[in-house]
């Protein structure tokens, strides 16, 4: 299985991981929107619903690259 970059990846690119579905897929992403992007691994925890087995499947199988964060005007 190949490793997913999670700041950059859409919805097809995280169903590749195992026990994402189309559902968690499009949570994970738009999380991410609202973040800005993910800083770390762990900010999946903050994905209502997350468990620990699609936890377990998501951070084995993905990176983050932080140059992709997009800075959100807080003002």
């Amino acid at each position: 299985m190949q490793v997913i970059e999670l700041n950059s990846a859409d919805s097809t690119d995280l169903l590749l991981i195992k026990n994402i579905g189309p559902f968690w897929s499009s949570r994970i992403i738009r999380y991410r929107e609202l973040l800005g992007g993910y800083v770390n691994l762990q900010q999946l925890w903050e994905v209502y619903g997350i468990d620990s087995i699609r936890y377990r499947y998501i951070a084995e199988h993905s990176i983050i690259d932080t140059c992709r964060i997009k800075q959100i005007v807080l003002n």
